[in-house]
């Protein structure tokens, strides 16, 4: 009837409109239904691009993160191998050294032990040039490589007061400048004394003895008695208006003494600035007398010298102020004795620090320790009386210890930057700051050196220390810090403090990170050891519960009276394992439950609580009693209210006055009261618990349930 209806109004409708107003509608229908599906297909495309794009951006991300973690893993990763290596290089070249040290001091033995067996030669005690006789010195020596950590270097001084046979001219006018220079030096081996276990030196003093030869002959004939001694010897000589100091000496075992002149220096340069310094002070004092009326006649006198010298320092004051500058010796008066002293304490800072570098050379070279000069050199040079006297002698200084470190480098290169910084601080002390400042980057091109980080500052010029500096931010490990301590302190010293925040702003950054790069390695670390330990656990746990499969067969079967006879059965073997003997006829104690395995107890109850739905199991009837008040001590009243409960037998009084139950009362079935099972099958040959007897089962099943593991 409905539909006769519809069909009506249908045919009303068209009647109205008419067929063509019908299809014109419907096609219009049509078209917009159309242009909506295109609208709503462009809404979804675009939500779908713009999803896509979201994906896209965060795979992009994703990859962009997964790619700097393998950069800095690979750069990390290499980081470590480079240090590592540079670790084994260190040690391999330590273990060179020390094998090369050890061969040179045994072939300088045996060489010793021949040299005593000619010191007593007749030609070789009347050329010997030094007072103590050649068996002394090389007694000593043999008994120094025998008991000493370090040989020591013997020093001998040659004086320029010595009258040669047939040079007797040499010395002459400065025969006071020997005990004066003997003395100077005597003052600076106590930094270098005989007993110092780092670094001793032999010291002989007023040793050198007049003989027929002197120069390099007298080298050569010391040379050819004391070869396996290692050597220094200073000989200065005064040559007209020059001072010429020459070094001697030989290291041990060394076939070829070497013999050089290394200083030349003009005595008038040394004592002139003296002289001028005397008149100043003079002139000063002098006015005070004047004041006092002291007559002219008298100022010369007391003047002496001072009154002679002051008048050729006021001409060259006058020269100088009238652009007449430039004359070559203004010839003051220098032949006092104070003028000789002084230039004794020149002759002397220079031997001092020829001695140090020697001695720094040598106990470095042999024993890798650190040089003792450089911290000695503001003291001495601080005696030196003009500055381009001070230029000459630091300038002598760093090409000495450039020299040496050099050498060094190419067997120990780890311990030059350090070396660079200890003599750049002791060069921090002059007025020139550029000296210390070219030790300073010598130290920073070593460091980097290192670490084949140099090629880019190879012709650098300009702005080196700054280059230098960067680069060695950029390379900053914590294990620098050392360094970088002592390289703060040097730049602090010539006044480039401005790079010390940064410097301790980058290894703080370091630190951090490394600390960081620690707290992370032990979280994996411990990360590592819970995924083992776990793995551990897991395979034991698979071990174990291998055993108990067929229990887990027969539970997820529902066969429960073949799972709870096969609790027992599992149960019998774990105890009988522990007593080593057969089960059947042994009554289990409740020292047996106590002891039982809690890995194995756990497993049997989690298979019976897994298949039952939680319905079953040791732990489902240990929350039953355990909610009754029930305890490991037994309570009759508790326990018969428990075994109402689990629905385990019907309380029935037999002739036996003892509690009982009937195996048909069992029931094996999913629907059983909670708790019901495993209850340990009753009878005695396949039973584990004899409920027959309360007094024996009652507190086995007390002592069960009480386990704190269930």
């Amino acid at each position: 009837m409905i539909w006769n209806f519809a069909q009506g109004i249908i045919t009303a409708v068209q009647g109205i409109l008419g067929p063509q107003t019908v299809v014109a509608m419907t096609q219009r229908q049509n078209e917009i239904d159309r242009i909506t599906s295109q609208f709503e297909m462009q809404n979804r495309s675009l939500e779908f691009q713009a999803a896509m794009e979201r994906v896209r951006q965060e795979h992009s991300k994703e990859m962009e993160a997964y790619r700097q973690y393998c950069e800095d893993v690979r750069l990390q990763k290499r980081l470590d191998s480079e240090r590592e290596q540079l670790a084994r290089r260190f040690q391999h070249e330590e273990k060179l050294e020390q094998y090369r040290r050890e061969t040179h001091l045994i072939l300088s033995r045996a060489q010793l032990l021949t040299a005593l067996t000619l010191a007593d030669d007749k030609e070789i005690r009347e050329s010997f040039p030094l007072k103590t006789p050649a068996r002394v010195i090389l007694d000593a020596y043999k008994s120094y490589q025998e008991n000493m950590k370090q040989i020591p270097l013997l020093v001998v001084i040659s004086p320029p007061a010595l009258q040669f046979e047939n040079f007797s001219h040499a010395a002459q006018g400065f025969a006071k400048v020997e005990n004066r220079l003997i003395d100077e030096i005597q003052e600076f081996c106590k930094h270098y004394s005989l007993t110092n276990q780092e670094r001793p030196v032999r010291y002989q003093g007023a040793d050198w003895e007049s003989k027929s030869s002197h120069g390099k002959s007298a080298i050569d004939t010391l040379h050819h008695v004391l070869t396996s001694v290692p050597t220094v010897v200073l000989e200065s000589k005064f040559d007209g208006d020059l001072l010429r100091v020459y070094l001697a000496g030989w290291d041990m075992m060394q076939e070829v003494p070497h013999y050089e002149k290394v200083l030349t220096i003009p005595w008038k340069e040394v004592l002139y600035p003296i002289a001028r310094k005397y008149a100043e002070e003079w002139r000063e004092y002098r006015m005070k007398l004047l004041e006092k009326g002291r007559s002219l006649e008298d100022l010369k006198r007391r003047g002496g010298d001072d009154e002679l010298n002051l008048l050729i320092l006021e001409e060259e004051e006058e020269d100088r102020e009238f652009g007449r500058g430039g004359q070559p010796d203004y010839q003051y008066n220098v032949k006092e004795d104070k003028y000789i002293q002084e230039l004794a304490q020149f002759l002397g800072i220079c031997h001092c620090i020829l001695v140090g570098l020697m001695a720094d050379r040598y106990h470095f070279s042999h024993g890798d320790v650190r040089p003792k000069l450089p911290e000695l050199l503001p003291g001495l040079l601080e005696k030196v009386p003009s500055e381009s006297l001070k230029e000459m002698l630091v300038g002598e200084i760093v090409s000495s210890y450039q020299n040496l470190y050099q050498l060094t480098g190419v067997d120990r290169p780890h311990l030059i930057p350090y070396l660079f910084l200890d003599l750049a601080l002791s060069l921090s002390y002059l007025p020139d700051k550029s000296w210390a400042r070219k030790q300073i980057e010598y130290s920073l091109l070593s460091w980097l050196k290192l670490r084949n980080l140099v090629d880019s500052f190879a012709e650098q010029k300009a702005g080196l220390l700054d280059l230098l500096l960067e680069a060695f931010i950029s390379a900053l490990i914590v294990a620098d810090v050392e360094y970088t301590e002592k390289l703060n302190g040097c730049l602090a010293a010539i006044g480039e403090s401005h790079h010390q925040e940064t410097i301790q702003n980058a290894i703080q950054g370091e630190q951090n990170a490394e600390y960081q790069r620690q707290l992370e390695a032990e979280r994996l670390r411990q990360e590592e050891e819970v995924e083992r330990q776990r793995q551990l656990e897991e395979e034991a746990e698979r071990l174990r519960q291998s055993e108990y499969q067929e229990l887990e067969r027969l539970l997820a079967a529902a066969q429960w009276q073949k799972a709870d006879k096969e609790t027992v059965k599992m149960m019998k073997t774990v105890i009988a394992g522990k007593h080593h003997y057969h089960l059947s006829y042994y009554v289990v104690s409740v020292e047996d439950i106590d002891n039982f395995p809690s890995e194995d107890l756990r497993i049997i109850d989690h298979l019976w609580v897994k298949y039952s739905d939680g319905r079953f199991g040791f732990s489902v009837q240990k929350r039953i009693y355990q909610s009754l008040g029930g305890t490991r001590e037994y309570d009759e009243k508790i326990f018969g209210i428990f075994c109402d409960r689990v629905d385990w037998y019907k309380l029935v009084r037999e002739h036996t006055n003892n509690w009982g139950m009937r195996g048909h009362d069992i029931q094996y079935k999913y629907n059983a009261p909670a708790g019901h099972l495993p209850v340990l099958a009753l009878d005695v040959l396949n039973g584990l618990f004899l409920y027959a007897d309360e007094k024996l089962s009652s507190p086995l099943l007390a002592a069960l349930l009480s386990r704190p593991d269930l």
